[in-house]
């Protein structure tokens, strides 16, 4: 087990290094200091270097830092990794010498083509139980150090720890503040501080902020710091901690109020990056009241879930294998979606003018006209607003998304119920076509939706579109369900809305997962992305499982657009009618104003004059004011008596 410190320069271990002897020490582990480098090469390659001063080969800058390291585990009792002698000792410390272990420490360069992703994988390789990351000073969002160490302490599978110090500290350290607010990174850093309590007797004071609501407050405070106290640390709890509560709106403001009783070292669990460098470098200013008395002021993210690191080896290998977008082309596809989600005059008139062609397509029962609606129809680059919103975290960009999906929703289906009104409209089997979804609806606007944002995101592949909008096939649904409303036919209304409602799903979906693929990732600003973002993403999922449990329960026969009720009871009449009878199938089609029911029958005889009398009846109340004729297609069964 080893606990890791990544320095890149000799100054920078000056101060790094104490603080990452002090927790080897505490934690019983070996110390490793890193020095990443860049250097050019394929993307995986990586080579480590064990520095020393007397290399021959060794860089300039090498014997500076191999020195600063050195004096900095003066302190310390500490011998390189590579000694075998036992009774090897260096400068005495504070601690009881029957209390101390050999501290092994090694230096090390890493040589990589992208150093954060290479130490992010070699982390299991070398054992490393927590790594220490100097946070730099605020630098411009683009700056290539923010990234790394961003990458770093978001994706390292191990405990990761944000470090800032201040000023130099002796040996002996007294007092430590741990805002604890409940969750898995505020628990790692009360472990961790008492590991340190053990070693130096330091004093742990663990800090829960919380509004002063009423005249209860604090003592509901100190409730909840005690639960979560004693989930983190179990007996441990009462020993070593002391408990604080802080009265106040927002926890800058409370860590605040109690730094003037002076803290070596305040450590926050934490993964937000805005809040994280807002606490490290706002609350911690040296002109903050008590701020000055800080050595180090630390933040501390929890080792990361299993399930996690499969989903960012997952992320990684795709990207390695699918092209990433660059800064540029991110720009003019975020540009290009956000400006096509909106609802405004033009895409008023685009909805209104791809529904009306739809709706004629679908009276006239003509797919080439129906085909000509959905080139027309703009609504499938608001959901590539929304699947981009989602995987962005972009709220304004959803909201936008979803108000131009259900007012075009609400417009084309106005549309679609006049058209329903208008003389000799009729349910045609265009219309009844789209009134019964299945699984493979759901599957093809998934993969709808990977397409169309694919083709988005790559100019070169702009001529897939249209293919795309035929395949979705959003606004024929819509206009489906207005004429069938109108026209009475509820059953067929409703499978039609089922289908829309499954084709926007699914897009959403598809389109996530693809922008995701191609390099879209949440807002740098933060660590993750919002929470709202996760809500969202269930919600869809939720939606797409229960659309696939509706689908899949869906009678097969009804995807010859007739209904189950229509089916079942052509099957009770049949039953009722011919001895051992069976319906095979139910088909209807319209042609030339007229409307055609086959029965595909299965019996033992041919006399089923009174079936087809009580079948034409019920298709007659079934499709009224319409021309309807019944034909029976018969596979006739042979009994035979069996011998005696």
């Amino acid at each position: 087990m080893t606990v890791a410190v990544l320095v890149n320069s000799a100054q920078e271990a000056t101060r790094m290094v104490p603080w990452g002897a002090r927790l080897a020490w505490a934690l019983q582990t070996d110390l490793m200091i890193v020095q990443p480098v860049r250097k050019s090469g394929p993307p995986g390659a990586r080579q480590w270097i064990e520095l020393d001063s007397q290399d021959p080969n060794a860089t300039d800058e090498s014997p500076r830092l191999l020195t600063a390291v050195s004096m900095a585990l003066e302190p310390f009792w500490y011998s390189p990794r590579d000694d075998d002698d036992p009774d090897a000792t260096a400068a005495s410390s504070s601690t009881d010498s029957s209390e101390r272990h050999r501290l092994h420490v090694s230096v090390r360069k890493l040589a990589a083509a992208s150093p954060d992703n290479a130490l992010a994988e070699e982390v299991p390789k070398l054992a490393i139980d927590l790594l220490l990351i100097p946070l730099q000073e605020p630098l411009p969002e683009h700056h290539d150090e923010l990234k790394w160490e961003r990458h770093l302490f978001h994706h390292a599978p191990c405990t990761t720890m944000y470090l800032r110090t201040l000023r130099d500290i002796d040996d002996v350290f007294d007092n430590i503040l741990i805002p604890a607010g409940g969750g898995p990174h505020a628990e790692v850093g009360l472990q961790l501080a008492v590991e340190l309590a053990k070693l130096y007797n330091v004093t742990i004071t663990a800090l829960y902020v919380t509004q002063d609501v009423d005249e209860v407050s604090q003592h509901v405070g100190e409730r909840m710091l005690q639960r979560i106290v004693r989930r983190a640390l179990g007996k441990d709890a009462d020993d070593r901690i002391r408990l604080r509560v802080a009265l106040a709106d927002h926890l800058q403001d409370g860590i605040s109020n109690v730094l003037p009783d002076g803290y070596d070292l305040v450590l926050i669990g934490a993964t937000w990056e805005a809040t994280i460098r807002k606490l490290l470098f706002g609350t911690a200013r040296e002109d903050s009241k008590g701020a000055g008395r800080v050595a180090a002021w630390g933040a501390i993210r929890a080792p990361i879930p299993l399930h996690n690191r499969v989903r960012q080896a997952l992320e990684r290998f795709v990207e390695s294998r699918v092209p990433q977008l660059d800064r540029e082309q991110r720009v003019k596809l975020v540009e290009r979606v956000q400006s096509s989600s909106r609802w405004d005059f033009d895409f008023m008139a685009l909805i209104a003018l791809s529904t009306l062609i739809a709706a004629m397509g679908l009276a006239r029962d003509s797919a080439a006209v129906v085909i000509g609606a959905m080139l027309v129809a703009p609504l499938m680059t608001p959901l590539v607003g929304a699947g981009l919103a989602m995987v962005q975290g972009n709220y304004l960009l959803i909201r936008n998304a979803a108000r131009a999906v259900l007012f075009g929703f609400c417009l084309a289906f106005a549309i679609g119920v006049f058209v329903g009104y208008l003389p000799g409209v009729y349910v045609t089997a265009e219309m009844q076509g789209r009134g019964s979804p299945n699984l493979l609806d759901l599957s093809v606007a998934f993969f709808s939706g990977v397409a169309a944002s694919y083709a988005l995101s790559r100019p070169n592949l702009s001529s897939a579109l249209p293919g795309v909008a035929i395949a979705a096939a959003l606004v024929p649904p819509i206009a489906t369900a207005g004429m069938s409303t109108a026209l009475g036919d509820y059953r067929l209304a409703v499978g039609a809305l089922l289908l829309f409602l499954t084709n926007i799903v699914a897009i959403v979906l598809g389109t996530g997962l693809s922008l995701r693929a191609v390099g879209i990732r949440d807002s740098h600003r933060h660590g993750t992305a919002p929470s709202w973002t996760r809500y969202f993403l269930g919600f869809i999922l939720g939606i797409a499982i229960i659309l696939a449990a509706v689908e899949s329960s869906w009678s097969g026969l009804e995807r010859h657009g007739v209904s189950r009720n229509f089916v079942q009871s052509i099957q009770a009449c049949a039953r009722k009618h011919v001895e051992d009878a069976e319906v095979i199938d139910v088909s209807t089609t319209r042609e030339n104003g007229e409307r055609r029911v086959l029965v595909h029958l299965k019996s033992a005889t041919l006399d089923i004059d009174p079936l087809i009398d009580e079948v034409t009846a019920m298709a007659r109340d079934r499709y009224p004011n319409q021309n309807v004729s019944v034909q029976f297609e018969i596979t006739q069964i042979v009994l035979r008596k069996p011998n005696r």
